[in-house]
C-alpha cells in the first residue's frame, strides 16, 4: 500500500502555516538537490536535461518570466511504497514504471521532476516536484481540496488498475474486487 503525502519545507521555521511553502529560490534549489542527489532514477517533464542545476534554472526562469509574486517556488508531493509490498521480481523496474506513469499522466501542464530513491526504512520514496507556473497559460498552480480529492481518486484508481497498488486513505479493494475510497485504515481489505 502506498502513502501519498504533501512534502513539507523543514527549513522554513517562520510560521507553522508556511511549512508547505518553498518561499525562496534557495528553498527550491535545496529541495531539488535533496530529491535528485539521492535518486536512483529521475523522470522529468517540460525540462531539458541540463543537469540538476540546469533544470532548477529552467524552473526559476519560468517563475521569474511571469513577473507574478509567488507564495511558493515548488509543490512537493511524496509517495512512499513499502519494499516488501511490491510484486515479486525486479522491484526497482516495477517502481520505475510507476514513476514513468506518474510523469506521463499527471501534472502535464507544469514543469516537474519525479525522483525515485530508497530510504533506510525499506521504502521507495517517489518525490514529485512541480513548478507552480503553468507552462501554457502562465497561471499559478491551484488545487482546491475538492480538486485534490478528485486527483487522488483518479491516481488511486489508476495505480490500482495498472500496478495493483492501493493508496492509503484514498483507495482500497473489497473482497469482491470493488474499488472504494475512504480514510479509515480498518477498511483496507487487500493490504
Amino acid at each position: 500500500m502506498a502513502i501519498f503525502t504533501i512534502g513539507k519545507n523543514k527549513n522554513n521555521t517562520d510560521n507553522k502555516n508556511n511549512t508547505l511553502r518553498y518561499i525562496h529560490s534557495k528553498d527550491l534549489i535545496n529541495l531539488v538537490h535533496y530529491c535528485c542527489d539521492k535518486s536512483k532514477y529521475i523522470a522529468y517533464y517540460a525540462l531539458y536535461n541540463l543537469g540538476i542545476d540546469g533544470m532548477i534554472n529552467q524552473m526559476l526562469y519560468l517563475q521569474n518570466f511571469t513577473g507574478k509574486p509567488l507564495s511558493t517556488r515548488a509543490i512537493h508531493y511524496i509517495m512512499s511504497f513499502e519494499y516488501d509490498e511490491l510484486p515479486k521480481g525486479d522491484k526497482f523496474e516495477h517502481i520505475k514504471h510507476i514513476v514513468n506513469f506518474i510523469n506521463a499522466f499527471y501534472f502535464g501542464e507544469y514543469q516537474h521532476l519525479v525522483c525515485l530513491h530508497s530510504d533506510k526504512y525499506g521504502r521507495y520514496d517517489v518525490h514529485i516536484i512541480i513548478n507552480p507556473i503553468n507552462i501554457k497559460t502562465y497561471n499559478k498552480y491551484h488545487c482546491s481540496p475538492s480538486e485534490f480529492k478528485t486527483m487522488m481518486n483518479e491516481m488511486a484508481a489508476d495505480l490500482y488498475m495498472m500496478f495493483q497498488i492501493a493508496i492509503q486513505s484514498y483507495s482500497y479493494i473489497s473482497e469482491s474486487g470493488r474499488m472504494y475510497w475512504g480514510n479509515d485504515p480498518d477498511l483496507y481489505q487487500n493490504k
